[in-house]
């Protein structure tokens, strides 16, 4: 398999080479970061235990125009990691990787466009959790994790100028097996007014032996629009497998507001999810609590400079992560951020601790702090 990834790679370097000599209008983009990490967790009889890592990731895109009505995509991540338990090789300093994230074309029609390759399917209109997005489940601790995409084709048509019915097939999230088992199919609609955007979905994906005979159907709903001072969304997918019962298990629903003043340098968001245990968001994101509420505040303090804070919550058993982070761009296209996370937990009742003590995680980390330098060209 890694094999495989690494010649598919190369493959993309070499199209990089070729392409130019024929296309009208080959562009690269891409962004360099460089972030330094540490880590401070629990060592054990009182002590602590400190670690720190290295990684130096690129993203490198490009894009071409193919005749008058279609469009080549493609895109590639470089990394090299070291420190923060990251495994190397005897010998080795670090560890590096190669691999492909997209790689796919576009036809333009009359009515309609056509997708298919290694692409994004973005469904649902959600900022923080995404339920209806359950083939790339969005981590909101980590808003700006590059999102992996999916082997599938996608037919676009468009009945008129604020709708559009969206026919897709994909492999699953798990991979097909050897002999071709697993493959998704959808279909979704579409509609923009000024009221908001409506969208509703539902998938159907091939049975599997052992997990699910009869095959998984998902039905989902999501909506955006403004208030009167405010934004608001909410979404829901309900994942059903049929040899289960018709319970909330399957249900993933998100809820959230969003407000921004002083003239937008500042922006409040609040949004709460119910994962049940058979969902998409527990299975993806290995939630183990039903209930959570995530909160943020950022404020653009000026062009260059900026400060949030963020901080999810589960309502079960009281645990908590808040991250604070800031921001500043030296100069056009590069700019120094930071951010410190403290995953926080209820301690157990030990010694003179009370029940249901705030406080750091028996194990594991309990800070994390990360300094990132980021170029974008």
């Amino acid at each position: 398999m890694e094999g495989n990834k690494f010649l598919v790679s190369v493959c993309a370097l070499a199209l990089m080479a070729i392409l130019p000599a024929e296309a009208q209008d080959f562009q690269v983009s891409g962004r360099l970061d460089s972030t330094v990490s540490f880590s401070a967790g629990d060592g054990g009889s009182g002590g602590a235990d400190f670690s720190y890592g290295l990684e130096e990731f690129a993203n490198i895109r490009f894009q071409t125009s193919i005749g008058e009505a279609a469009r080549f995509y493609g895109a590639f991540n470089l990394a090299a990691v070291a420190g923060n338990a990251t495994y190397t090789a005897e010998g080795a300093a670090y560890t590096a990787t190669l691999e492909l994230e997209r790689l796919y074309f576009r036809v333009y029609g009359n009515g309609f466009d056509l997708d298919a390759g290694l692409m994004r399917l973005a469904l649902g209109y959600d900022l923080v959790w995404g339920p209806l997005d359950f083939l790339n489940l969005r981590n909101p601790l980590s808003p700006d994790a590059r999102s992996q995409g999916i082997l599938g084709a996608t037919l676009s048509i468009y009945p008129g100028t604020s709708s559009r019915v969206l026919v897709f097939g994909a492999a699953p999230q798990s991979p097909p097996d050897p002999l071709g088992g697993g493959f998704l199919a959808g279909l979704a609609g579409e509609l923009h007014g000024g009221w908001g955007s409506l969208q509703g979905l539902y998938a159907y994906e091939t049975p599997r032996e052992t997990a699910s005979p009869a095959g998984i159907h998902r039905f989902g709903i999501s909506f955006k629009g403004d208030l009167v001072i405010m934004g608001m969304s909410a979404e829901a997918l309900y994942t059903w497998n049929p040899g289960e019962d018709l319970d909330l298990r399957g249900l993933a629903a998100a809820a959230g507001l969003d407000y921004s003043f002083s003239g937008g340098a500042c922006t409040l968001m609040l949004e709460y999810l119910y994962s049940g245990e058979g969902s998409s968001t527990a299975a993806s994101l290995h939630l183990s609590n039903r209930h959570y509420l995530y909160g943020s505040f950022s404020w653009q303090i000026d062009d260059f400079t900026s400060l949030g804070f963020a901080c999810m919550a589960a309502l079960d058993d009281g645990s908590f992560t808040p991250v604070i982070s800031a921001g500043f761009e030296l100069f056009q296209g590069f700019s120094l951020s930071g951010s410190l996370m403290l995953p926080l937990d209820r301690t157990l009742f030990t010694g003179s601790a009370a029940p249901g003590e705030w406080g750091p995680q028996a194990a594991g980390r309990f800070a994390a702090l990360s300094i990132k330098a980021q170029l974008r060209f």
